[in-house]
């Protein structure tokens, strides 16, 4: 059976030939949440990465109307600089990241 045009351009587009073996590393993402309204959309996008998580702390700081989320994370630069990215344009969300070297 044949594919149409469109067909193999959508498979292609969601599974990519990788070009080059990309290397895993493993990263700590601190996140530092001081707008509560951005919480449901920070959460929606930690599920979107949850494949690259290895372990997940939550902290919150009252006295600084503040929650503080720890991740640890194994996926490659780009997955990992994504995320860091993406929660990093949220308004009143700070996400720093530490690459751990061997």
């Amino acid at each position: 059976p044949s594919t149409t045009r469109r067909e193999d351009r959508s498979l292609h587009e969601t599974n990519p030939t990788p070009t080059k073996k990309m290397t895993k590393r493993v990263a700590v993402i601190a996140i530092w949440i001081e707008n509560r309204e951005v919480v449901a959309e920070v959460n929606r996008l930690l599920s979107d990465f949850q494949e690259l998580m290895r372990g997940r702390m939550g902290v919150p700081f009252r006295d600084f109307g503040a929650n503080l989320i720890s991740l640890i994370l194994e996926g490659n630069t780009d997955q990992l600089g994504a995320l860091a990215g993406k929660l990093g344009m949220l308004p009143g969300v700070t996400a720093k990241t530490t690459y751990l070297t061997r």
